[in-house]
């Protein structure tokens, strides 16, 4: 390593004083004593270490060599992988570091019986090895629909997605993908097509069921799950009809839980957030689970305008929300909605600090529905003076007991229950705890 040489031996004749009395003659005469050489001390084997962490030491000035920019690429790759090792390593070393520093020297450590272990297959690992035999399995479920509405010069066209439910023909989408629709084709993975007919919608879930007549195709219906043990984190798979493209099948994972899909008629809390790919054609759609069970329904995205397609942000209705009102859909029945007869705001600082508020949660009521569940229970729209300043206004806080943390939470809360049922409201108007109670109508047709 270093460039300095020495040698430890000492010299073969060292210089002697001659003894005192003792003539030149006699000195010249007498043979040299040969001692044999002592070998120097050997230092004491140092005791046997349970741990040597790296050591850094400095180097020494490099020499002039011939080697050249090749050889140094070569050496910066293997200072690479070094370094990665060292780095995946360094928080074991911290740790083992840590704990042998207080045992004695001699301590020999019995290896550990539990110890963390590397996950051993990445998503991307998982979703290859049960993808494509989860693709075969479903895919003969799926369907494309293909839509025609309008008349004459205004004929309009559209696609989405669906799967079948029930092997005597009950097909379910979206609600939006045959929204206003004149005539729906779909289309099964081996190219037949039949027409099928619009036999119950629900606009709130934004959810249909449609229905074919199978004649002699033997129909495969798919497996539903269960939404409520759906995992962040944990493999989704998406199989539908993005801009087209037929029985497309995309993955990802699960990315979070309990979103909440808001438009003028459509309500859907709970929703299950993905980054498979899903682009316009995918509504209707199934959203699986690794065992190729359905979790959702593929319905929307988020992007950052009308003309982007897929930036990682998929939504799908919970397919336990499907499965409650789907006897009634299949039944041609209409689904009824328990309604409050509100709208609400989330109470944010500004709304806890006008309205005296202990802390910033729950739902404010900013108008009341006349002649609906809240209105009889005594709920009142906000009030403000004629400078529109807020000066009072009810706060929900819970319902039958359990805590409202904001909007999103009560219009959940009261989607758990049917219409006729009575629940307890907590109101807090004016800085008073009020307890309240309303029985629940039903949601008025948009």
């Amino acid at each position: 390593m270093f460039d300095d040489k020495f040698d430890p031996k000492p010299d073969a004749n060292p210089e002697e004083p001659a003894a005192e009395g003792v003539s030149e003659q006699q000195s010249e005469s007498r043979p040299e004593l040969e001692l044999p050489e002592i070998p120097a001390p050997q230092p004491a084997a140092p005791p046997a270490v349970l741990y040597d962490p790296p050591r850094f030491e400095p180097r020494a000035r490099e020499k002039q060599s011939g080697r050249g920019r090749g050889w140094k690429l070569v050496a910066g790759a293997v200072a690479l992988v070094m370094l990665s090792a060292a780095v995946s390593s360094g928080s074991t070393y911290y740790l083992m570091k840590q704990h042998l520093a207080a045992q004695p020297a001699n301590y020999q450590q019995a290896a550990p019986i539990t110890s963390i272990q590397p996950v051993s297959q990445t998503v991307a690992e998982v979703g290859a090895s049960v993808i494509p035999e989860i693709y075969r399995r479903v895919a003969p479920a799926v369907v494309s629909v293909d839509v025609e509405g309008g008349f004459g010069y205004y004929r309009t066209r559209g696609s989405g997605s669906g799967f079948v439910v029930d092997p005597e023909g009950y097909i379910l989408t979206n609600y939006h993908v045959i929204e206003n629709a004149r005539r729906i084709t779909v289309e099964f993975l081996d190219g037949t097509t039949l027409q099928a007919q619009v036999v119950g919608t629900d606009r709130t879930s934004d959810l249909a069921v449609l229905k074919v007549d199978p004649g002699d195709k033997a129909l495969v219906a798919v497996t539903l799950g269960d939404s409520d043990e759906v995992q962040v984190g944990e493999l989704a798979i998406a199989i539908g009809n993005p801009y087209g493209h037929d029985f497309t099948v995309t993955a990802g994972i699960i990315s979070a839980l309990g979103r909440e899909i808001v438009e003028r008629t459509t309500s859907i809390p709970g929703a299950i957030q993905t980054d498979a790919a899903i682009n316009p054609g995918n509504s209707g759609g199934p959203l699986l689970n690794s065992r190729g069970e359905v979790i959702g329904v593929n319905t929307a995205i988020e992007a950052p305008s009308q003309f982007s397609g897929n930036v990682g942000l998929g939504f799908a209705v919970p397919i336990n929300t499907a499965k409650a009102i789907l006897p009634t859909l299949m039944a041609g029945e209409t689904v009824e909605r328990p309604y409050l007869g509100v709208y609400l705001g989330d109470v944010d600082e500004w709304y806890a600090r006008v309205l005296g508020l202990e802390a910033a949660e729950g739902a404010v009521v900013l108008s009341v529905v006349p002649g609906t569940a809240a209105e009889e229970a005594g709920l009142r729209s906000a009030e403000y003076d004629r400078l529109d300043r807020l000066i009072s206004a009810d706060v929900i806080v819970a319902v039958d007991g359990q805590k409202v943390t904001d909007s999103s939470a009560l219009v959940a809360r009261i989607l758990q229950y049917k219409v006729g049922d009575e629940v307890e409201l907590t109101v807090v108007r004016d800085g008073e705890r009020l307890t309240m109670k309303a029985t629940l109508g039903a949601r008025p047709e948009e």
